[in-house]
């Protein structure tokens, strides 16, 4: 399994390269990996039916993106993980 780890405590660790023409080269290798954003908390929102409409639907609490469902785990349009609030008790 994958492991998140701290790219500048990483080349903080390989310090004692000092000047070292082969430190520059990790440290731009080190910068070049793919980051990771941190998860957005959220939760699905209930919103009636309004003007007319026979049904209501969901939002994102963390984008605002409708959706007529609220059974995924992650909003499809922000990533949010929606584990946060009342409205996503069918998750658990």
């Amino acid at each position: 399994m994958d492991r998140l780890i701290s790219a500048e405590r990483l080349k903080a660790h390989y310090s004692w390269w000092g000047d070292d023409p082969m430190r520059e080269t990790f440290d731009q290798i080190v910068d070049q990996q793919p980051t990771v954003d941190p998860v957005k908390p959220g939760r699905w929102e209930y919103r009636p039916a309004y003007q007319g409409a026979e049904f209501g639907f969901y939002v994102c609490s963390s984008c605002g993106s409708p959706f007529w469902w609220n059974t995924s785990k992650y909003c499809p349009e922000c990533g949010a993980r929606m584990d946060g609030g009342a409205n996503d008790e069918r998750l658990h």
